[in-house]
């Protein structure tokens, strides 16, 4: 992984300010650390999407997988899991953020301050067909089940209540599944 260092670091995987407006497509973001966004911060004005995207082994004093601060984000068909944060240790959203998670799964992400999977102050979070680990999203608050999550693998094993639990007219065709 990567790091960023110092109180206003970053983004450990990918940082984006000033109105940038990356799309993030089938991404892996593994063991990155940063003070802000352990895998990726998006802050002033920025907006940006990610397609099919996992988030996993981040490490941040805020935001352990995604940070959006006064900007947009648009996450589909992403996991966001096993993040390590002070604050929000999957998804840290602050200052007007707007977030629009669609097909995806929060799970197992760890906060040592406050809920460990959102952290969220004045910004606003639109859920559809989605588990968040503590009731914040809008299926059920039941394990996944990935197949082996400890060597790195976020896919659905037999049983997961969150197979066909997807808006299949939003899946698409992935060349790549994770």
């Amino acid at each position: 992984g990567n790091a960023s260092s110092g109180s206003n670091s970053g983004g450990g995987g990918l940082c984006v300010y000033n109105g940038g407006s990356p799309v993030v497509y089938s991404c892996v973001f593994l063991g990155n650390y940063a003070y802000w966004g352990g895998a990726v911060k998006l802050s002033q004005g920025s907006s940006a999407a990610f397609l099919n995207v996992v988030m996993a082994h981040n490490v941040a004093t805020n935001g352990g997988g995604l940070v959006v601060w006064d900007s947009n984000a648009s996450i589909n068909h992403s996991t966001i899991a096993e993040n390590n944060a002070t604050e929000g240790g999957g998804l840290y959203l602050g200052s007007g953020a707007i977030v629009a998670l669609a097909n995806s799964i929060v799970w197992d992400n760890n906060a040592t301050s406050g809920s460990p999977n959102l952290y969220k102050s004045t910004s606003t979070l639109v859920t559809d067909h989605v588990v968040i680990q503590g009731g914040d999203g809008d299926l059920a608050d039941a394990d996944p089940l990935f197949v082996d999550p400890l060597h790195n693998d976020y896919h659905l094993r037999l049983g997961s209540p969150s197979i066909d639990a997807g808006n299949p007219g939003a899946v698409g065709n992935w060349p790549y599944d994770f």
